[in-house]
C-alpha cells in the first residue's frame, strides 16, 4: 500500500464527532431515564388503578351479594307474609287519564267516572298484576298465581268499583300513598271486607309503573263490630222497654180500675135488667107499648141484651189490650225455655196492632193452623218479633185496598213451626233485601226508623236456633218466614 498517497483526516473533525456522539449519548440517556420514569409512573398508576379496580370489583361483588341476599330476604318475606301482598302496574291508567285531560279537558275525575261507568271499566282492563304472594292465592281461593293474576276481574263486585274509582282518581291526580276499605269477592263468590294500603317506590312516582299493595282481610272484624252494634242496640232497646214498661204499668193501673167497675157494674146491671124486664113486661101487657129512654119497650127485648153484651165485650177487650201491652213492654224476666203457643202470640200481636191494622188496610187475614206444637223460647220476645214483622208489612202498604195475610203451619218432617207474613206492599229491592237485618240499616230514617227492629228480631230468632227468611218482588210485595224448632227438637 502506498501510505504516502492516503490522505489524512484533520484531527479537529474527529474531536467534533466525539463531542456530538457524547451529546447524543447524553440525550439518549436523558430520554431513556425519562422513559423509565414515565414507565415507572405509568406502572404505579396502573398498579393503583388495578388495585382500585380490584377493590371496586370486590365491593360490587359484595353489593351484588348483598342485593341477592336482600332480594332473597324480600322474596321470603313477600311469599311468607300473612298479609296479602300485590305488585300492580297502573301506568296504563295513568296514561289514559292524562289522555282524558288533554283531549277532553277532564279535571273532575270523581264526577267523570261517576257518570261514565264505561271509562271506569276501561281503567279496570288496564290493570296489570305483576306479582302476588301465596297468601293472596289462598285468601282468594284461586288455583295458583297465574290463575289469580289473569282473572283479577273475578274479585269485583259493586262495592269494589267504588274503591277502584278512588284509586283511579288518585292516579289521575298524581297522588301517592293511599289507604281505604273495600269489599271484594273471593273466586268462589264469597264477599270479604278488606283494608287496602298502597305505596309507590320513589323511582316509579309519576309513572305508576309499580305500586305495592297490602291487603288485610277485616271481614271478621266487621262481623264483630256488627255483633257489638247489635248488642248495644239490644241494650238500648231493653232500656227503652224498661221505661215503657214502667209507663204502661202506670197507665194500665189507671185504665184497669175504672174498667173493672164497668165490667162489675155491667154484670150487676144484667141481673137487674132481667128482674126489671119481668115487671116492665107486665106493664106492657096491661097498658101497651111505652117509651124507655126514647126506645119503645117492645124493641128493648132485643136491644137491651145486645147493649149489655157490647158493654161486657168492650170492657173485656180493653182488659185484654192493656194486659197484652203490659206483658209486651215489661222488662224481660222470663226464661228462654218457655213452652210458647205460636198461635196465641200471633193473635196477641194482632190485638196490640189492631188500631194500626184498621188504619192501614181493609184486608187483614189470620189463618192459624190447629194442632200446632209449642216452641221453645220467650213469649214476650217472640211477640215483639211478630209485632215488628206485621208493623213493617203495614208500613209497606201503599193504600187500604192492599192486604196482609198472617198464617201458621207445622212441618212434621223438619220439626219446624212456621209463621208466614205476606203483604201486598211496595216490595224490597234485591240490594236492600240483603241488608235489612243489619243493625241501624233503615230506609225510613226520615220518618223515624231506627234500623233496630229487624236486626233485634233476627237476633232473637237466631238465638232460638230458628231462622228469619225474606222473599220480595218490588211492586208486588214481601213474604217473611219465621221458622222455629218445635219444643224438644
Amino acid at each position: 500500500m502506498d501510505h504516502d498517497k492516503v490522505k489524512k483526516r484533520p484531527t479537529h473533525g474527529v474531536a467534533h464527532d466525539i463531542t456530538e456522539r457524547k451529546i447524543a449519548e447524553k440525550d439518549l440517556k436523558r430520554s431513556h431515564d425519562l422513559l423509565e420514569k414515565k414507565v415507572r409512573e405509568y406502572m404505579l398508576e396502573l398498579e393503583k388503578t388495578n388495585f382500585e379496580l380490584k377493590n371496586e370489583i370486590a365491593e360490587r361483588k359484595k353489593a351484588e351479594q348483598a342485593l341477592r341476599e336482600s332480594e332473597e330476604l324480600y322474596r321470603i318475606r313477600f311469599e311468607e307474609s300473612p298479609i296479602s301482598l300485590w305488585d300492580k302496574d297502573y301506568s296504563g291508567i295513568r296514561e289514559y287519564t292524562e289522555q282524558l285531560k288533554k283531549e277532553k279537558g277532564i279535571t273532575d275525575f270523581k264526577k267523570y267516572f261517576s257518570e261514565n261507568r264505561a271509562a271506569l271499566e276501561h281503567c279496570a282492563s288496564l290493570i296489570k298484576v305483576t306479582d302476588v304472594n301465596e297468601t293472596t292465592v289462598r285468601n282468594y281461593r284461586a288455583k295458583d298465581k297465574p290463575d289469580f293474576m289473569n282473572n283479577i276481574y273475578k274479585i269485583f263486585c259493586e262495592e269494589t268499583w267504588d274503591c277502584f274509582m278512588q284509586e283511579c282518581i288518585y292516579v289521575a291526580e298524581g297522588q301517592g300513598k293511599r289507604e281505604g276499605e273495600a269489599v271484594t269477592l273471593k273466586f268462589d263468590g264469597e264477599p270479604n271486607n278488606i283494608m287496602v294500603r298502597w305505596q309507590i317506590p320513589k323511582q316509579y312516582e309519576g309513572s305508576y309503573k309499580k305500586i305495592l299493595f297490602s291487603i288485610i282481610d277485616i271481614t271478621e272484624k266487621k262481623q264483630l263490630e256488627q255483633e257489638a252494634g247489635l248488642i248495644r242496640a239490644k241494650l238500648v232497646h231493653t232500656n227503652k222497654m224498661t221505661s215503657l214498661g214502667t209507663l204502661v204499668s202506670g197507665v194500665a193501673h189507671e185504665i184497669n180500675n175504672p174498667n173493672s167497675y164497668i165490667m162489675s157494674n155491667a154484670g150487676l146491671f144484667s141481673g137487674i135488667w132481667e128482674d126489671a124486664f119481668r115487671l116492665l113486661s107486665e106493664k106492657y101487657g096491661k097498658d101497651g107499648d111505652f117509651m124507655l129512654g126514647g126506645v119503645p119497650f117492645s124493641e128493648l127485648n132485643d136491644i137491651a141484651p145486645k147493649l149489655l153484651d157490647g158493654i161486657n165485650e168492650g170492657a173485656t177487650r180493653i182488659k185484654n189490650i192493656v194486659d197484652n201491652l203490659r206483658n209486651f213492654a215489661k222488662p224481660e224476666s222470663v226464661k228462654q225455655d218457655e213452652r210458647v203457643d205460636v198461635n196465641k202470640i200471633v193473635r196477641n200481636a194482632a190485638t196490640i196492632l189492631e188500631p194500626q191494622i184498621k188504619k192501614c188496610t181493609d184486608h187483614f187475614k189470620m189463618l192459624c193452623s190447629e194442632g200446632m206444637p209449642v216452641v221453645k223460647g220467650s213469649s214476650q220476645q217472640l211477640e215483639q218479633v211478630l209485632v215488628n214483622l206485621i208493623m213493617n208489612s203495614l208500613q209497606a202498604l201503599p193504600n187500604k185496598t192492599k192486604g196482609i195475610d198472617v198464617s201458621t203451619c207445622y212441618d212434621r218432617k223438619s220439626g219446624h213451626v212456621t209463621v208466614e207474613v205476606n203483604d201486598e206492599g211496595s216490595g224490597i229491592p234485591e240490594d236492600i233485601l240483603e241488608r235489612i237485618t243489619e243493625p241501624f240499616f233503615t230506609t225510613r230514617l226520615d220518618s223515624g226508623g231506627t234500623g233496630l227492629g229487624l236486626s233485634i228480631s233476627y237476633g232473637i230468632v237466631k238465638e232460638l236456633k230458628g231462622s228469619l227468611e225474606f222473599k220480595s218482588k218490588p211492586g208486588k210485595g214481601t213474604s217473611v218466614f219465621m221458622k222455629l224448632p218445635s219444643y224438644g227438637n
